[in-house]
C-alpha cells in the first residue's frame, strides 16, 4: 500500500525476475500492506511471454472454483470447462504439455484454507510441470512442504525485507507526494518503519498534513486477522521493545509463551525481526505502537501489571534503566522504590543521563508520589548536583520514612539516605564531617539487608571513595590513598565511570603532593580518560605536577582546563585549592606580592563558606611560609612540626646563617625517611648547608643524593627553590657524578626539562576534548559520532576546532601537541 502515488521500483522488478527465473515456485510472504501486489503487479507488466494472474478470496476454498477461474483464464483458445468436481483433473495435463513457459500469479494465497485445495496446490507443484511457474503471493506462509522445496531448489523467497522501501524510493514516494524531505529525514522513516509499504506511506501523510489513523490501520489490517491467542501474545509484550522466549515467559506467566513467539517469528517477520543470536525479537516500531495504545486504553490495569513484570525482569539483569521506566509506568509504589533503591548506584555510571530520563515515561504523568516520587526528585537533583535541593529530599525522606513499609525496607531506605548525607556533606567543605558520615554510611550499608544487597559493593564505593578524599583533606595522605582503592575496585567491576573519575583525580592529587609525578600522571590521565566532571580535579593534580617541574606556563594551563570542565560550586575544597595552586604559579614567576593576595582570597573565602580542611590550612600557610623565605622575613617560614615545615625551618636557619641548625634539622627530616618530594627539599638545603660549612665532600654527595632522588620524577622546583644549589649541582655534573642530563636542565633552562608548551589562546570545550580523547585511537569520524550519538558533521566541526585551538593541521599533530599539553 502507498495510496493513489505509486512509484516505478525496478529493484524489486530484478529481483522477482531472478527468482521466477531460478526456481519452479516463488513464494512472496509479508503482511498486510507491504506492497506485494504492486510490486508483483511491475514485474507482472514486464513480463512478456505467457502469463495469467488470478486473486484468491474466501469462495477459492469451494469445490473446483479455483480450478476453474485458472482453467478460464488460461492461455491460448478452447479450453473446453469441465465441472467444478474435475477442473483439477482437466488443468494437469494441460500444464505439463504448455508449450512456451507460463507464469501463473496467484494473489492472496493466504485466503485458501481448505486442506484439500491447498493439497492439490501442494501436487501440483510437486509434479514440476516443465514450463508452469508459479508466483504466490500471500500475507502468511501456506502450510506447505515449504522448507524441503528450498533446499531442493523448487522454491525462492521474496520476503519483508525485500519488499521494504529504502531510503531513495521513499524520497522519490515524498516527491511525487509534493514533500521535500530534509537530509537523512528518509533514512529516519525507513528506520521506524521497517519500510513497510504502509508505514511509509503514512509517515508521508502525515508530514504532507493528512490525518490518518495508524494504529488503527495497524490493528485492522495486521493484528485483528490473527489467530485469539498470538494477538493476546502481542498486547500483552507490547509494553517492551524486545522480547525473547524466557522474558515472554516472564511476562505472561505461561511456559507456553517462548513457542507462540517463535510462531510469529517464523510467519509473521513484518511483526518482529531478530535480535543478535540469541533468538531475541524487536517488534515493528507502528505495530508495538498500535498494540500499546490499544493496551493502555482498553486495559490499563493489565499494562500496569505488565509493566511491572518487565520491571523486574530487567532489574534481575541488571538492565536499570528499563527496569526505572517501566517500574514507574507500573505505578506499584513499592516496587518503584525498590528499583529506584538499587538502580540509584548507575548515577555514577555512564548510564546516569538515560537513568534520569527514565524516571518520566510516557504515560507516567502524576505519578510517583510519596516515597517513591521523593526518590525521583533526589535522583534528580543529585544529576543536575543541586546539593540544596537534594538536601531537602533527605529530609522529606525520612519524614516518610515511618510509611515505607517493612523493615527491611526501611533499613535499606536510611542506608541509602546516608550515602546520600556523604555527597551533601562533600559540598559543605568540612573534611571531618565527610569522613564521619561516610564511615557512618558504610556501617549502615553492612546492616542493609537484601532489599539492596545485589548493590551494597556500588554504594560502598561512593562512601569509600569520598571518605579518601576527606581523609586526604584531613592531611592523612596513607589512610587516604588505602580508602581511595578500595572503592576503585567495585566502581571498576560495576563500571562506575564517576567513582573511578573522581578516585583516581584524587589518587592523583595524593601522588603529586608526595613528588610522585609519574603516578600522579597516571591516574590524572585515567581520571581524564571519561568525560565527566567528577575527573575535573585531575586537571589540578597535573598542574601541581608541572609545577614540581617549574612548567608554570602549562601548570597555569591545567587550571584553566579545570575552571573549563569542573562542576563549579560542587565542592568548595577543590576550588580554593585551585586558587592556592594559582598563587604558587604567581610565586613560582617571581611575583609573591599577587600570590599574597590571592591566598588572603582563600582566607576570605574559607572563612566565609565555614570551610574545615587541614591540608587547605597547610598550603597557605606553607606558601606564605615560601614567600617569607624569597622575601628573606625568615621567622615567617616556621610555621609547624611537619616533615615539610621542619624543612622550611631549616631554610630559615640557613637564611639566618646558622647552618649548622639547618644541617641538623635536615638531618632529623632525613632520618624519619619522608616522602619523596620532602626528601629532595631536605637533600637541597642540607647540601648548601654543608657548602657553606665547607663540609665539601658532605655538600657534594648531599647534593648527589638530592639529585638522584630527584631524576625520575624530574623533581626540579626544590632545586629552583634555594638558587645557592646551582654551583653544587654545577660542580656535580663537572665532576662526573650521575644524572648528568638532569643536571644540565637544571642549569640550562632554569628548572623546566623540556620545551615549554604554549598554553591554548582558547580552551577547548567538553565535547571538543572528548572527540580530543578519540583521536589516538584508530575509529574514523562515523565511529566517533556513533559512540557521541552525534552526526559525522558535527565530529568534523569539533575537530576544524580542536586543529585551530591547538594550533596544528591534521589528526597526528593534533595528538602530539595534545600530549605535549598533557591533555592525553
Amino acid at each position: 500500500m502507498t495510496g493513489d502515488v505509486i512509484i516505478a521500483r525496478p529493484r524489486l522488478v530484478r529481483r522477482l525476475d531472478e527468482a521466477v527465473t531460478a526456481a519452479p515456485v516463488t513464494l512472496v510472504s509479508a503482511e498486510a500492506g507491504s506492497g506485494k501486489t504492486t510490486a508483483a503487479g511491475q514485474w507482472y507488466a514486464t513480463r512478456r511471454s505467457a502469463k495469467l494472474w488470478l486473486t484468491a478470496d474466501a469462495t477459492a476454498n469451494k469445490t473446483g472454483v479455483l480450478w476453474s477461474a485458472v482453467l478460464a483464464a488460461w492461455p491460448g483458445a478452447g479450453v473446453a470447462m469441465p465441472p467444478r468436481a474435475a477442473a483439477f483433473s482437466k488443468l494437469l495435463p494441460l500444464a505439463a504439455v504448455l508449450p512456451e513457459p507460463t507464469v501463473l500469479v496467484l494473489d492472496d494465497l493466504h485466503e485458501i484454507t481448505d486442506p484439500d485445495i491447498l493439497a492439490e496446490l501442494r501436487y501440483l507443484i510437486d509434479r514440476r510441470p516443465p514450463n508452469l511457474r508459479l508466483l504466490l503471493l500471500s500475507r502468511s506462509d501456506p502450510a506447505m512442504r515449504l522448507e524441503r522445496w528450498r533446499l531442493s531448489g523448487v522454491l525462492a523467497d521474496v520476503r519483508a525485507a525485500d519488499l521494504a522501501f529504502v531510503p531513495d524510493e521513499i524520497a522519490e514516494l515524498a516527491g511525487r507526494q509534493g514533500l521535500r524531505l530534509a537530509p537523512g529525514q528518509a533514512a529516519d522513516i525507513a528506520d521506524r518503519t521497517w519500510g513497510w509499504a504502509a508505514g511509509v506511506r503514512l509517515a508521508t501523510a502525515a508530514l504532507a498534513g493528512e490525518r490518518r489513523d495508524a494504529a488503527a490501520y495497524v490493528l485492522g489490517e495486521v493484528v485483528d486477522g490473527l489467530p485469539t491467542n498470538l494477538r493476546e501474545f502481542l498486547v500483552r509484550t507490547s509494553v517492551v521493545d524486545e522480547v525473547g522466549g524466557p522474558f515472554a515467559e516472564a511476562l505472561l506467566d505461561d511456559p507456553a509463551a517462548p513457542a507462540l513467539l517463535d510462531t510469529v517469528a517464523a510467519t509473521h517477520q513484518l511483526l518482529v525481526r531478530p535480535v543478535g543470536q540469541d533468538r531475541v525479537y524487536r517488534y515493528h516500531p507502528l505495530l508495538r505502537e498500535a498494540l500499546y495504545h490499544d493496551l493502555v486504553a482498553q486495559r490499563p490495569i493489565l499494562g500496569q501489571v505488565q509493566h511491572g513484570r518487565a520491571a523486574g525482569w530487567y532489574a534481575e539483569r541488571g538492565r536499570w534503566v528499563e527496569a526505572v521506566r517501566h517500574a514507574i509506568l507500573s505505578r506499584d509504589a513499592d516496587r518503584i522504590e525498590r528499583v529506584l533503591l538499587t538502580a540509584l548506584p548507575r548515577l555514577f555510571s555512564a548510564d546516569a543521563d538515560d537513568l534520569v530520563a527514565a524516571l518520566h515515561p510516557e504515560g507516567s504523568a502524576g505519578y510517583p508520589h510519596g516515597l517513591s516520587g521523593t526518590l525521583v526528585a533526589a535522583v534528580e537533583h543529585l544529576h543536575g548536583g543541586d546539593l540544596d535541593g537534594l538536601r531537602c529530599d533527605l529530609v522529606r525522606c525520612r519524614e516518610q520514612l515511618p510509611r515505607a513499609g517493612s523493615g527491611g525496607m526501611r533499613g535499606a531506605v536510611e542506608a541509602v539516605l546516608r550515602v546520600l548525607d556523604v555527597l551533601v556533606a562533600a559540598g559543605r567543605g568540612d573534611a571531618a564531617e565527610l569522613v564521619a558520615t561516610a564511615e557512618d554510611a558504610v556501617r549502615r550499608l553492612d546492616a542493609a539487608g537484601p532489599v539492596i544487597g545485589p548493590v551494597v559493593a556500588a554504594y560502598r564505593a561512593v562512601a569509600e571513595c569520598h571518605r579518601g578524599i576527606g581523609l586526604l583533606w584531613m592531611m592523612r595522605p596513607w589512610q587516604a590513598e588505602s580508602s581511595l582503592r578500595s572503592a576503585m575496585r567495585p566502581a571498576l567491576a560495576r563500571d562506575l565511570v564517576a567513582v573511578q573519575a573522581l578516585g583516581h583525580a584524587y589518587l592523583a592529587w595524593a601522588a603529586a603532593a608526595a613528588g610522585r609525578c609519574r603516578s600522579a600522571e597516571l591516574h590524572a590521565a585515567a581520571a581524564l580518560r571519561h568525560p565527566v566532571p567528577a575527573g575535573a580535579p585531575a586537571h589540578l593534580a597535573l598542574a601541581h605536577v608541572c609545577l614540581l617541574r617549574a612548567d608554570f606556563d602549562t601548570a597555569a594551563l591545567h587550571v584553566r582546563h579545570w575552571a573549563h570542565d569542573a562542576d563549579r560550586g560542587a565542592d568548595p575544597l577543590v576550588e580554593l585549592a585551585a586558587r592556592i595552586l594559582e598563587a604558587r604559579i604567581h610565586l613560582g614567576r617571581g611575583g609573591p606580592a599577587r600570590a599574597e593576595a590571592m591566598l588572603a582570597e582563600v582566607r576570605e573565602k574559607a572563612g566565609r563558606e565555614s570551610v574545615a580542611a587541614p591540608l587547605v590550612g597547610s598550603w597557605v600557610t606553607s606558601i606564605e611560609a615560601d614567600i617569607g623565605l624569597a622575601r628573606g622575613a625568615y621567622p615567617m617560614a616556621v610555621v609547624g612540626e611537619s616533615p615539610g615545615e621542619q624543612v622550611r625551618a631549616a631554610r630559615a636557619e640557613l637564611g639566618e646563617g646558622r647552618a649548622g641548625r639547618a644541617v641538623e634539622i635536615a638531618g632529623a627530616v632525613l632520618e624519619a625517611e619522608p616522602e619523596l618530594l620532602t626528601e629532595v627539599r631536605a637533600r637541597v638545603v642540607d647540601a648548601v648547608a654543608q657548602h657553606r660549612l665547607r663540609h665539601d665532600t658532605a655538600a657534594l654527595t648531599a647534593i648527589g643524593e638530592a639529585l638522584q632522588a630527584a631524576a625520575g620524577e624530574r623533581l626540579v622546583l626544590p632545586f629552583m627553590e634555594l638558587p645557592a644549589c646551582r654551583d653544587l649541582v654545577r660542580l656535580h655534573r663537572d665532576l662526573g657524578g650521575a644524572h648528568r642530563d638532569f643536571a644540565d636542565d637544571l642549569l640550562t633552562t632554569g628548572g623546566t626539562p623540556t620545551p615549554r608548551a604554549v598554553a591554548l589562546v582558547e580552551p577547548l570545550t567538553e565535547r571538543e576534548l572528548i572527540v580530543l580523547r578519540h583521536l589516538p585511537t584508530l575509529r574514523g569520524n562515523t565511529e566517533i559520532g556513533e559512540s557521541m550519538f552525534v552526526t559525522v558533521n558535527t565530529v568534523k566541526a569539533h575537530l576544524k576546532a580542536v586543529y585551530r585551538k591547538l594550533g596544528v593541521t591534521n589528526r597526528r599533530a593534533a595528538v602530539e601537541k595534545a600530549r605535549e599539553l598533557h591533555l592525553l
